[in-house]
């Protein structure tokens, strides 16, 4: 299972001289038209676009999930492979450095006979908020807390690879063992099994869903599974509201950029990635997460791409536990 912090991602400043190149014709890229990303779940930091408008002239326009044609898609990488046939088109490997990024990051790019389809430019992380007037943690809080009969709320998918994370972490199950059944349907029946087992007495308290920023404003929830944003909105509304990385580690979603086979060739598309892969040494957190600083963030566990099987398997587990 690939782990990286922010410290090891500045090996990827390797990339900056080629990214200087390839910005530089400032006047010819002032001339062309706006670069498109249809941007769905996710969206590049602002400060990103305009410091790229800024050091290369080109504007950058986002689109919704339903634009008829974009130069770039931001894409999960959890769901670049599981992309219908021919949605995507290659970029040679080497036409854009991606050897010089961490090893964990130039592994989650898909390769596709030889050209690489999803390029790494951003994550976004799960963590556990808390109201501080219901219940505070003792030191990093754990998975098993939102477990513990309290009133708590997360995505069921979230809450299920959490509860098989904390079972790695006290040896209920092998370290690595719920990431590695993602591609075993004999292995993943086994641990899912003994997830299920886990969680289903725990789960009366428990409310999948959305609304995290609200459950916790108005103290339908003492605890939740959400991302920074989601917690810094419930504390600029008042709340008493804390948040911080699960001991076991956050579990993320990595986010990128594809270009779609039908795309018109945008000669600003490849410069814009590689702009991306330079900032912060490869990755920033797309979700406002500054409180979740490079030491909290030492084990991020990147989703994991499911099989139409396996995700089937996860959604009658989560139906059994959940109702």
């Amino acid at each position: 299972m690939p782990t990286f912090s922010r410290r090891s991602l500045l090996r990827a400043a390797a990339l900056a001289p080629l990214a200087a190149t390839m910005l530089g014709g400032g006047a010819k890229a002032a001339r062309q038209r706006a670069l498109v990303i249809q941007a769905s779940g996710a969206r590049p930091p602002q400060d990103a676009l305009d410091a790229f408008t800024a050091r290369s002239g080109i504007m950058v326009e986002l689109a919704p999930a339903n634009a008829m044609s974009a130069d770039l898609m931001v894409v999960p990488h959890d769901s670049a492979l599981l992309q219908r046939p021919g949605a995507l088109r290659g970029s040679p490997r080497g036409a854009l450095p991606l050897d010089a990024l961490a090893p964990g990051l130039a592994a989650l790019a898909a390769p596709r006979g030889g050209d690489v389809v999803w390029h790494p430019a951003g994550w976004s992380a799960q963590g556990i908020a808390w109201r501080a007037d219901r219940w505070t943690p003792w030191g990093a809080p754990s998975y098993a807390d939102l477990w513990d009969g309290r009133a708590a709320c997360g995505d069921a998918r979230a809450l299920l690879l959490g509860a098989g994370l904390h079972l790695e972490a006290t040896g209920a199950l092998a370290p690595g063992a719920l990431w590695a059944a993602h591609g075993d349907d004999a292995a993943a029946a086994r641990v899912w099994a003994r997830i299920a087992a886990w969680c289903a007495p725990r789960a009366a308290a428990l409310r999948t869903g959305g609304g995290a920023a609200g459950a916790l404003e108005g103290g339908a929830a003492s605890a939740a599974l959400t991302d920074a944003a989601s917690a810094a909105q419930a504390a600029r509304a008042g709340a008493p509201v804390g948040f911080a990385a699960p001991a076991e580690g956050a579990i993320a979603r990595m986010w990128g950029f594809a270009i779609p086979a039908q795309a018109a060739r945008h000669d600003g598309a490849a410069a814009f990635m590689s702009f991306m892969m330079e900032r912060d040494g490869g990755m920033a957190d797309w979700t406002g997460g500054a409180s979740m600083g490079p030491d909290a963030l030492a084990a991020l566990h990147p989703l994991p791409a499911e099989t139409p099987s396996h995700a089937a398997l996860r959604r009658a587990v989560a139906a059994q536990v959940f109702g």
